[in-house]
């Protein structure tokens, strides 16, 4: 019976959290006007290289390797057996590209550094590349637009992967090094610097999901070694750069998806009145279990009170929305504010030396948040057919085509927990998967209220940025997600600006 009270004490601790989340704002969309906003001085929009670049153009890459094998685990490596490609072909295309980010009326171009096209063999360092990226930072000024650079996003050569990656801190050199060839040729350049993009959204996919390299599954111990050494390693490259000639002049941060993953029932109330229902069409299990125990009034009152907290409690939603939120959000946000790594975890526990101050900024990406929705009833009583939990999205919001719905207020709140570490905030990714182009423009409005209201209440958000500038490669998802402002023909390779994103230019016009 203690180790039953303890567990359901667990139970009620995790379902507590979950529920003392930050409750969302609910704007009244009525009462807006959408077009009377103000908005950052930087307006860009963001990619990339790999995912508009494809394995055709970063061979060496460790995602060309995940491709490759076309099969993981019995499945597809990418979902409708897509393959990467030469995507957008960004890597040839990316001068005459200037011009549709002109287009827009943008000033500032997000993109990343392909770390495998630099380096591809170990200490070998490919200058060619190296002045690629520097002409078009210089392609990028003369049209008036400023580079944003991210160093790391989510691939690295095939030969550090083979060395353990970031599994591995004796590896952290090598991303350092890396780091400081890149900013000692393109400083002059660049003012605006990402480390690492999404740590917790890397780690999760990959060591526990399995679907992005190196395809791990439920290796939990691995996944958190792995942000650990993330974190290090963006620390060290923080303090390498600022050290090195212009470090002194640069702006450098750490991107952090902001995501939390919320259990669909919001009260006790409605799961206990689920399990009624469950207590109803399940009488003959209760009668046979009754039969087996001990008639003693006591343990049968002690065991119908616990599965009553268990249904109450809805675990399917609440355990997984905690767990899943402390991986994509809440570890990451506590090293920021405290500079200690998971601080409960023998073994894992890490104080890293000024952590706090080891960002100029922050980057920070949102899309929505995830709400997941339990089915046990249904599935149980079907014979495991389906799927026991899934994400959903609360009662009159648009679901996108991923996983999640509109939620400008959901920035809002992003932007304002953000800022509680002191730091100037841009938001480096926005943006919504939308194939038929029918809510692109009422997420761009919305959205950019909310960056707006932010603005008017004081938080210092200095740049904003749309994901993405055209349709990419959306990793293990393929090319099934359409998130960009240009249409992308992959035979003919042909730029198209979607209706929707006139309303993204138009908003950057009135601000002009």
């Amino acid at each position: 019976m203690h180790l039953l009270c303890y567990f359901f004490t667990v139970c009620f601790t995790i379902s507590g959290t979950s529920l003392l989340q930050a409750r969302l704002e609910h704007w009244d969309w009525r009462a807006v006007d959408l077009n009377a906003i103000t908005l950052p001085s930087i307006m860009g929009t963001s990619v990339s290289e790999y995912q508009v670049s494809g394995a055709h153009n970063c061979p060496h890459s460790n995602w060309a390797h995940w491709e490759g094998k076309k099969i993981h685990n019995g499945r597809p490596t990418i979902q409708g057996n897509d393959w990467s490609g030469s995507a957008c072909n960004f890597w040839h295309s990316c001068y005459q590209d200037i011009a549709l980010i002109k287009q827009l009326g943008c000033n500032s171009f997000r993109f990343s550094i392909e770390w495998s096209n630099i380096e591809p063999q170990e200490g070998q360092f490919c200058q060619e590349a190296i002045n690629h990226y520097r002409d078009f930072c210089v392609g990028l000024r003369h049209a008036g637009i400023e580079p944003m650079i991210t160093l790391h996003h989510f691939t690295h050569p095939h030969w550090f992967e083979q060395k353990g990656g970031f599994a591995n801190a004796e590896n952290i050199h090598y991303f350092v090094r890396f780091c400081e060839r890149v900013f000692t040729q393109l400083s002059s350049q660049v003012t605006l610097w990402c480390t690492i993009n999404e740590i917790g959204p890397f780690v999760f996919q990959g060591y526990i999901q399995g679907v992005f390299p190196p395809g791990l599954s439920g290796d939990l111990w691995t996944a958190l070694n792995v942000m650990r050494t993330m974190m290090q390693a963006h620390c060290a490259v923080y303090k390498a750069l600022k050290a090195l000639p212009g470090g002194d002049k640069a702006q450098i941060g750490l991107v952090h998806q902001y995501l939390t993953i919320e259990s669909h029932t919001t009260s006790y109330m409605q799961p206990a009145l689920q399990m009624l229902g469950t207590y109803a069409a399940g009488a003959t299990l209760w009668s046979m279990w009754a039969s087996l125990v001990p008639k003693t009034t006591k343990f049968r009152t002690s065991w119908a009170l616990g599965v009553a907290a268990l249904g109450a409690l809805n675990p399917v939603e609440r355990i997984p929305a905690w767990f899943m939120t402390y991986i994509f959000n809440d570890a990451l946000m506590h090293f920021l504010k405290t500079g200690t790594v998971f601080p409960f975890i023998p073994g894992l526990r890490l104080t890293i030396a000024d952590g706090r101050d080891c960002c100029d900024f922050i980057g920070l990406n949102f899309y929505s948040r995830v709400v997941i929705e339990s089915r046990l009833i249904a599935y149980v009583l079907s014979g495991g057919v389906g799927e026991c939990a899934f994400p959903h999205c609360r009662q009159g919001e648009l679901m996108t085509d991923m996983e999640y719905g509109v939620c400008p207020e959901g920035l809002y709140a992003a932007i304002k927990d953000m800022s509680q570490f002191g730091k100037p905030i841009y938001i480096t990714e926005n943006g919504v998967a939308d194939k038929h182009d029918d809510i692109r423009a009422l997420w761009i409005k919305r959205y950019l209220y909310a960056v707006s209201k932010a603005l008017a209440d004081g938080y210092d958000v200095r740049g904003y940025y749309y994901w993405s500038l055209m349709d990419n490669f959306e990793w293990d998802r393929g090319y099934g997600q359409r998130f960009g402002l240009y249409e992308v023909d992959r035979i003919t390779q042909q730029r198209r600006l979607r209706h929707s994103a006139q309303c993204y230019a138009e908003a950057i016009e009135r601000q002009r």
